[in-house]
C-alpha cells in the first residue's frame, strides 16, 4: 500500500515538472491560484498534504521575478513535503517487507515442520503396523501356548492320578510286607506244614535261636518261598508254639521236648521240663536228650533223615 502511495505522489510530480505553469494566471486580475497539482486523497490515506490556497494579486501588474520566486518557494515547500512523505513511506515499505519477510520465514518454517511431522507420522505408522504384526505373532504364540499348557496340565494331572494310585498300591503292598516282615514264615520238614509266627510270639524269649534266626543273626536253611525250614517233628513244634505264645509248659515230660527246647535255647521251656523230670532218671535223661540233640549221633540221624524226608517232600511238591 505505501508503495502505491509513492508511485502516486511521483506521477504527480512528473505531470506537474512538464506542464508547468500557465502564464495567462499572471496577466489576469482576477485571483491567481498556485500551478501546484494536488497530491490525490487515496495515496494519503484521504488527506491532501498540500491544499490549494489562493493568492491574492494586485490590480497592478505582477512582476515576473517575483511571481517565480514564489513559485520557487512553494515548490520547496512542496518538495520537502514530498521528501518527508517519502521517506515515511519507505519506513513504512521497509516495515511491511520485513512483515512479509518474516511471514515469508514462518511460512517456510511451517512448511519444514509439516515435511518433518509429515516423516514423523509416516514412520510412526510404519512402527504401529509393525507393532500390530509382531502383537498379532505374540498373540499366536501365546494361543498356541496356553493350548500346550492346557494340553500339558491335562496330561500332568492324569500322570499324577497314575502315580497316587501306583503309590497307594505300593503302599498297600509296604504294608503288606511289613506284616509279612513282622511274621516268623516257617515250614516243617518232616509233612510239609506251612505257618508263620508273629515277631512279638518270638520276642517272648528274645534269647531263643528262633528269635535271631528271625533277626537274621542266625543262619539256617531256607526254601525257594524264602520260608525257614524247621526239622522239629510236628508233636514237638506245637508245644514250642505254644510255649512262646502262652509261655505254657507241659504238664508231662517229654524228653525229647526237652531236647528240641535246648536245641531252640528255649531256656525258659528247658527249666519247666527238667522240673519234671525225677532226679534219678535226669542222667539217662540228658544222655537221651544228648543223643537226640542235633549234635548227637542219634539227634544227627534224625536231622539228616528229616532234611531227605523235606527236600523228597518239596520235590513231590514242585512236580505235581
Amino acid at each position: 500500500m505505501a508503495l502505491k502511495m509513492v508511485k502516486s505522489l511521483l506521477g504527480h510530480s512528473l505531470k506537474k515538472s512538464e506542464a508547468g505553469c500557465p502564464e495567462e494566471a499572471s496577466s489576469s486580475p482576477l485571483v491567481a491560484f498556485e500551478c501546484t497539482p494536488s497530491i490525490s486523497s487515496e495515496g494519503l490515506g484521504g488527506q491532501r498534504p498540500f491544499p490549494e490556497q489562493a493568492v491574492p494579486l494586485e490590480s497592478s501588474v505582477v512582476q515576473p521575478v517575483a511571481v517565480e520566486a514564489l513559485e520557487q518557494s512553494e515548490l520547496k515547500a512542496e518538495l520537502k513535503a514530498l521528501r518527508k512523505f517519502v521517506k515515511l513511506a519507505c519506513v513504512a515499505l521497509r516495515a511491511e517487507t520485513a512483515r512479509s519477510a518474516e511471514a515469508q520465514a514462518a511460512a517456510g518454517e511451517a512448511r519444514s515442520k509439516t515435511v518433518v511431522l509429515q516423516a514423523r507420522v509416516a514412520a510412526l505408522s510404519e512402527e504401529l503396523a509393525q507393532a500390530r504384526a509382531q502383537n498379532d505373532v505374540i498373540h499366536a504364540n501365546l494361543v498356541a501356548l496356553r493350548t500346550a499348557m492346557l494340553e500339558r496340565e491335562t496330561e500332568s494331572e492324569r500322570t499324577i492320578a497314575g502315580l497316587e494310585d501306583e503309590l497307594r498300591r505300593t503302599c498297600e503292598a509296604v504294608g503288606l510286607c511289613e506284616n509279612d516282615r513282622e511274621r516268623f514264615h516257617y515250614v516243617l520238614a518232616l509233612n510239609g506244614q506251612e505257618g508263620s509266627l508273629p515277631r512279638s510270639v518270638l520276642a517272648s524269649d528274645p534269647e531263643s535261636h528262633l528269635y535271631k534266626m528271625y533277626g537274621g543273626e542266625w543262619d539256617y536253611a531256607r526254601n525257594a518261598e524264602g520260608r525257614a525250614i524247621v526239622t522239629c517233628h510236628p508233636h514237638r513244634w506245637a508245644p514250642i508254639v505254644e510255649y512262646l505264645a502262652t509261655g505254657a509248659i507241659p504238664a508231662e515230660r517229654d524228653p525229647a521236648l526237652l531236647a528240641q527246647a535246648r536245641y531252640w535255647n528255649l531256656q525258659g521251656l528247658v527249666n519247666g521240663l527238667e522240673a519234671l523230670t525225677p532226679r534219678g532218671l535226669f542222667r539217662s535223661v540228658l544222655e537221651l536228650e544228648d543223643s537226640l540233640s542235633p549234635g548227637g549221633l542219634l539227634g544227627g540221624f534224625m536231622e539228616r533223615a528229616s532234611i531227605n524226608l523235606s527236600a523228597n517232600r518239596w520235590l513231590e511238591l514242585t512236580t505235581a
